[in-house]
């Protein structure tokens, strides 16, 4: 279905892979390349993937709705109240910020006007700084265990269940 998607993403990943060993690997041997491999932990796959994700050209994403729109339909047909949501009010709702830019164009006195009056926070950005809480390895570790238990748990497929 949105097979163009994932072969994008999964060219920008293993591109991203590739680069990576070949600018960290030191030599090419295969020591060094096992090295490397027993190096790389998740956290830089998911950065990886979140790269990969970014570079995949918005044609290819707009290319894959109007294979996804029928699925989209079954969905929300399947909700109370939207039992009768067709593919073009899908479509009118997905189109409906098309011409918004997200953003506004303000002119130097717009921008001065609109700091001046927008109300700061007391310690907004001091609290932040000292609120966030340092999560140890034994402790990300010890959570990661119990989702992998829970999930062997379950009789249904796992992957409906992370959705």
């Amino acid at each position: 279905m949105v097979q163009g998607v994932l072969e994008s993403l999964k060219l920008s990943y293993q591109k991203k892979l590739i680069r990576k060993l070949l600018f960290e690997g030191e030599s090419a041997s295969i020591a060094s390349i096992l090295e490397f491999w027993n190096s790389v932990n998740i956290k830089d796959c998911i950065y990886m993937i979140s790269e990969a994700w970014e570079s995949v050209p918005q044609l290819t994403l707009r290319r894959s709705w109007p294979k996804l729109l029928p699925e989209f339909s079954n969905i929300f047909n399947m909700l109370p109240g939207f039992e009768n949501f067709w593919i073009k009010e899908i479509t009118d709702w997905l189109n409906c910020d098309m011409e918004d830019a997200g953003f506004q164009f303000l002119n130097d006195e717009e921008i001065i006007t609109e700091v001046r009056h927008s109300p700061k926070e007391e310690g907004e950005d001091e609290g932040e700084n000292n609120s966030q809480v340092k999560i140890s390895n034994n402790d990300a570790f010890e959570c990661f265990s119990k989702i992998l238990a829970w999930l062997e748990q379950e009789q249904s497929d796992s992957s409906e269940l992370l959705l």
